[in-house]
């Protein structure tokens, strides 16, 4: 056998090993020979036997040697034909019937001596290997032995009889004749081997499985070894001629022809490994089989073909010179044509190595670039071979490269390849950059060359469908997939990718069922296997809870190519690297030395990493052409913090997120401060998209379930936040699509279109209320009180539906259903306060009263005093009413017998408190007032001591909010008790109910709740003005938000006491403080404040120039900020023109002289350009 035809057949073992998918498994068996290679725990000397040596041991014993020299000869020749060959088997049969089975188990078990030896450096390099399964007809443990050894790097499970094979994973150690010490018997005699085929038939079955699905190679066999003659007796037996070709490796130079020959005919191929060493090598059979281990492991380390890349030290900086450029270009050209090979049949590749090349020649690309730009010659090959490279290494093309390519483009005669690689690199940049025409004039270039290759032509329908479905072009994304040829295993999957982007996934699952089967069949190295299967289960995650097994890549996950598996570990990397930003980017260290000024900063520098994979990532997920796995979206708010201001134009980005269609992650993504960074143009172009796609829904349609592109209930969300930013003829066509959704029976919409009316409400004005009469009276559903919203709106109704609006209105009125009802009084109200008709007035008050005037008319939707604004029986006494509403009112208990339970008690306190104040004098609301009297003052006082007594338990415990709760509401009684306080006063009663409210005020500081409303209203009755005013002001100044509310009912309170007396009272210092007060706190404030300028006290001339001056200089801080995005600052400015709004309200109304400064400060307000704050102008 010649050397060549001994290294293609180790070459074949070695390609078996490294790529069983491609070419096969190969599966070993081990001989006693191998053996021999153990390392002895005694004397080096010693060697476990071999089948000649331990039939020896059989014959001496069987047959003692004689003392006479002419017997001795007779016996030595005796002994060498029955230690030899299969006559070792019948010499075993003698033993046992001479002796017994215990006696030979003893005599193989003290021959082998296995805890004598451990495995030697050829058991483990051998085990290393990723053989299939290995089988072993040695007694001996070495092989058990090795795997403890080396179990990180293969992990073989141990089959010690038939009985362990059922359930058995591969790899495996097969002991096929028994294992010191417990698995007995050991099969050595004639009768063992004669009886096993039908004994053990499960082991016999295992081997001829291994040898019809695997390439079985055999090692430390003899060519007369009874074992190996026995078991190929079985297989041939069982296989005649289709028994495949078994490798029986070992040191076979002695073999003689006929006996190579007969082994030939049995179908054994022998790897004759001697030519491997010298003859004159010591210890030969281990050389050898050392030599041969080391080829096998030299085939399963992939060459490193990045270290030979060329001008490795080379930066985009580098030109090379005249004489440099000729070996640069052609050393170039060759390497990046064999990586682009290299690389070719992956989907994506292994982080270390995509970010190997992407640097190597993302470098290499400028500097080839900028050859070109100066007029150089460079072959076009380097360029589109390039570009590939960096597309399948989800490279981002930089502006600059971008303009040479284009300069490149310019020229004439390139070869169709070029311009196409080229194009499509340019319209996938142009497209995520949101660079609208640059990309539709690429996509024009690209669709006149791209057809005229069918591979090209695949690219080019697959980028304008990306585009169509980032635009949310339904029907034309469908029609492009189906023009989408899929010659290749890549091409189906995209294919069903993009299906399942348009959640059409019973045709895409019907593509993917046919490609596991295709890649079944497929011949293909692990690498190129795990990238296809792990691209494949991904795209079957889509829309499927379970992995059905076909899909499944769990035995190849642990393969660096797996396409799933990048995709997890990008994800990883990516949530690392915000994790290591997020880190303080500078360490200041304080200094040990007392009063050292001197601090030393440490700062951290280099490129952008969160940057770098941010955009790695996008361009990943884009590559797979898959919709957004819900863990991959939940990175998406922090990758937009990263990439968002890469360009100037944000739609393909926003469109993504949107297409992720997670509630949370479009929460994240779309808030005011992002929208506010979006040009308008932007905003309406996605609005218009999104009004489409919604329009593709239907009533039957479920709410919450993706069919195209979004949910409605996402969609809704969206346009609800985008409406907001642009005009009011979007609000118009955005109420009429609520209005459609309104009427859909499903649970989860109703919360979700009153948050949206919520949202949109701020927007709502007398153009959009005039467009939208029919959707306001008529159309929206009852549920939502849509007219609500409209109740301070003032617009023109048409006279035309006028009537009808009342008749409906009045029908809707008349209901049993409180919801009905309310929406019918809501129209009434908006109709009544625009437009009054006196012909239905008489209607009006019969179905609200009923002719009952003793008793207001239920509503859960509005306080009880708005009906003074609609017709009423003229002997209705609304005074009346509301004292006895007040006297019969109780507060909602959350203290129960058994323990607490969670209701509106809160609620019921706060409505109990508007409610009083609403109709206390201290109020400037018009309506009724309410006469504060010693009973309704003492039953108000009683019944909250009483209800603080009973609820105080609830302080005890905060489990689930309890605590928390109750503070507030105890907080609200306090402010109730300072109004009934300071009523009394005015109305003279403060001297019989003091008592109880000084009763009220010690069960409050029991529970460690703060009075200082009352404490407010205890200096003002002593005259301590000042006093009052300093405790207010230090209360806003130190910032307890809690005590807010508090701390204005009290001064209110003041202001009302104090308002008609000549004592002087000034503001100005606290208002000249609200500009230094952190925006989280004055944002709130001037909630607190709207009600509080209402008071007339506050109308003076004086107090409108400091007012008006903290107002705009206010409005001067917020503004900048409001419209860079920032959030408080958004809520600040919207509150502060909402309190100058109300102020001036009041000016007007009590007829004051308008001052300089508050006419300039209303300009101002007036000049901000927000849709929502102007809106506040047109109420």
């Amino acid at each position: 056998m010649n050397d060549k035809t001994v290294y293609s057949y180790i070459n074949d073992i070695a390609q078996r090993l490294k790529n069983p998918r491609k070419y096969g498994d190969v599966s070993l068996m081990i001989g006693a020979g191998f053996s021999k290679n153990a390392q002895s725990k005694g004397m080096a000397s010693i060697q476990p036997p071999n089948w000649s040596e331990l039939a020896e041991k059989m014959y001496e014993e069987l047959y003692p040697e004689p003392l006479e020299v002419q017997e001795k000869e007779a016996w030595n020749k005796q002994r060498t034909i029955k230690t030899s060959g299969k006559n070792v088997t019948k010499l075993a049969d003698e033993y046992i019937a001479n002796f017994d089975r215990n006696k030979i188990n003893n005599l193989i078990e003290q021959s082998i001596a296995d805890e004598m030896f451990v495995p030697g450096e050829l058991h483990k390099r051998l085990l290393k290997l990723h053989w299939s399964d290995i089988f072993t007809t040695n007694y001996d443990t070495l092989l058990e032995q090795t795997v403890d050894m080396i179990y990180r790097e293969n992990n073989y499970e141990i089959v010690y009889s038939q009985n362990d094979l059922p359930g058995s994973i591969k790899p495996r150690i097969i002991k096929l004749h028994g294992s010191i010490p417990q698995v007995k018997p050991y099969i050595i005699s004639d009768e063992d081997y004669r009886t096993y085929p039908d004994k053990y038939s499960a082991l016999v079955n295992t081997v001829q499985q291994a040898m019809l699905e695997t390439r079985l190679c055999l090692l430390g066999f003899s060519g007369d070894d009874p074992n190996f003659q026995s078991w190929l007796g079985w297989l041939r037996d069982n296989m005649g001629e289709y028994c495949p070709t078994i490798y029986l490796i070992g040191l076979y130079e002695k073999l003689s022809a006929p006996e190579k020959k007969l082994l030939e005919n049995k179908g054994i191929t022998i790897v004759d490994i001697s030519g491997l060493v010298s003859k004159q090598e010591e210890n030969r059979h281990y050389q050898a089989i050392s030599e041969f281990v080391g080829l096998l492991e030299q085939n399963q380390s992939e060459k490193d073909i990045y270290s030979e890349r060329p001008y490795q030290k080379v930066d985009m900086f580098w030109q090379p010179t005249d004489t440099e450029k000729e070996e640069y270009l052609k050393k170039l050209n060759n390497y990046s044509y064999k990586i682009e090979k290299l690389i070719e049949p992956y989907i994506l590749l292994p982080d270390e190595k995509r970010v190997q090349y992407a640097d190597y020649f993302s470098e290499h690309f400028s500097i080839m670039l900028k050859l070109v730009h100066n007029q150089e010659k460079v072959p076009e090959k380097i360029i589109s071979t390039i570009i590939k490279i960096l597309r399948k290494c989800l490279v981002i093309l930089e502006d600059k490269n971008a303009e040479y390519l284009e300069e490149m483009l310019s020229e004439k005669n390139l070869q169709i390849e070029t311009i196409c690689e080229t194009l499509l690199y340019l319209a996938e940049m142009y497209r995520i950059d949101g660079k609208k025409e640059l990309y539709k004039a690429c996509m024009e270039r690209c669709e006149v060359h791209c057809n005229k290759i069918p591979y090209y032509k695949n690219e080019f329908i697959i980028e304008k469908t990306k585009n169509y479905i980032s635009l949310f072009n339904y029907e034309e994304a469908k029609g492009l997939i189906e023009k989408i040829e899929t010659p290749s295993f890549e091409y189906k999957i995209k294919k069903a990718a993009l299906y399942k982007q348009l959640s059409k996934n019973d045709i895409a699952d019907k593509i993917l069922s046919e490609c596991s089967a295709e890649l079944a069949q497929m011949k293909l190295s692990d690498e190129i296997y795990a990238s296809y299967l792990g691209y494949l289960n991904l795209c079957y995650r889509i829309g499927n809870w379970e992995i059905a097994e076909k899909y499944s890549d769990n035995n190849y996950y642990a393969n660096s190519y797996n396409t799933r598996r990048i995709i997890v570990k990008q994800r990883e990397k990516l949530q690392q690297v915000f994790f290591e930003k997020d880190r303080k980017k500078e360490e200041r260290i304080v200094p040990f030395s007392l009063n050292s000024n001197k601090s030393v900063t440490i700062y951290y520098s280099g490129e952008n990493p969160c940057y770098k994979n941010s955009f790695v990532f996008i361009l990943g997920v884009d590559r797979l052409c898959l919709p957004m796995f819900s863990d991959q979206a939940r990175l998406l708010p922090r990758v937009y913090d990263e990439i968002m201001n890469s360009s100037e134009y944000t739609y393909w980005k926003m469109s993504l997120a949107v297409r992720t269609d997670q509630e949370k992650v479009i929460n994240q993504i779309f808030t005011r401060k992002t929208l506010l960074n979006i040009t308008d143009s932007e905003k309406q172009c996605l609005f218009e998209k999104l009004i489409d796609v919604v329009k593709l829904y239907t009533e039957k349609d479920r709410y919450d379930k993706k069919k195209y592109f979004v949910s409605v209930k996402n969609i809704l969300n969206i346009l609800s936040r985008l409406v907001v930013f642009i005009d009011d003829a979007n609000i118009i066509t955005f109420l009429e699509i609520l209005s459609r959704f309104s009427k859909k029976e499903d649970s989860f919409i109703v919360g979700d279109i009153k948050k949206i009316l919520q949202i949109i409400s701020t927007r709502f004005n007398g153009n959009i209320a005039n467009a939208c009469q029919n959707i306001i009276f008529s159309e929206f559903d009852v549920r939502y009180h849509l007219a609500s919203y409209f109740d301070d709106v003032a617009f023109e109704i048409f006279e035309e539906d006028m009537e009808v609006f009342y008749e409906k209105a009045l029908c809707m009125s008349s209901s049993e259903n409180i919801s009905e009802r309310d929406n019918g009084l809501a129209c009434l109200l908006v109709l009544w306060n625009n437009k009054p008709l006196e012909k239905y007035r008489n209607d009006i008050v019969t179905v609200f009263w009923k002719n009952n005037k003793d008793a207001l008319p239920m509503t859960e939707l509005y306080y009880s005093f708005i009906w003074e604004g609609l017709p009423h029986p003229e002997s209705v006494e609304f005074s009346k009413l509301y004292f006895t509403y007040l006297m019969k009112t109780k507060y909602v208990e959350s203290v129960t017998q058994t323990g607490h339970e969670i209701n509106n008690s809160y609620a019921s306190v706060r409505d109990y408190f508007s409610f009083f104040y609403s109709t206390s004098e201290i109020s400037v609301r018009e309506c009724n007032k309410v006469i504060l009297n010693k009973e309704l003052a003492n039953t108000i006082l009683t019944r909250s001591y009483d209800f603080i007594i009973h609820e105080k338990s609830l302080l005890e415990d905060n489990l689930m909010g309890e605590k928390d709760d109750c503070e507030n509401k105890f907080l609200v009684i306090e402010e109730l008790v300072a109004l009934v306080y300071c009523e009394a006063i005015k109305n003279q009663l403060i001297t019989e109910i003091y008592p109880l409210i000084k009763k009220i005020k010690i069960a409050l500081s029991d529970c460690q709740i703060s009075t200082i409303a009352i404490d407010m209203l205890e200096m003002v009755e002593k005259n301590e003005v000042e006093e009052c005013v300093d405790l207010f002001e230090n209360i806003i100044l130190t910032k307890n938000k809690k005590l807010y509310s508090s701390a204005f009912t009290g001064i209110q309170c003041l202001v009302f006491m104090k308002e008609k007396c000549d004592q002087d009272v000034s503001f100005e210092k606290f208002f000249s403080s609200i500009k230094y007060l952190d925006i989280e706190y004055s944002k709130t404030l001037w909630i607190h404040l709207t009600p509080l300028l209402r008071q007339p006290f506050f109308a003076k001339e004086e107090a409108q120039k400091y007012i008006t001056l903290s107002v705009s200089k206010c409005i001067d801080i917020y503004e900048k900020l409001a419209n860079q995005g920032e959030r408080y600052y958004l809520d600040g400015l919207y509150n502060c023109v909402g309190t100058l709004h109300q102020y001036y309200k009041n000016v007007k109304r009590t007829g004051t002289n308008e001052t300089d400064e508050l006419k300039q400060c209303i300009e101002k307000a007036k000049n901000i350009k927000n849709y929502e704050i102007a809106n506040i102008w047109s109420c």
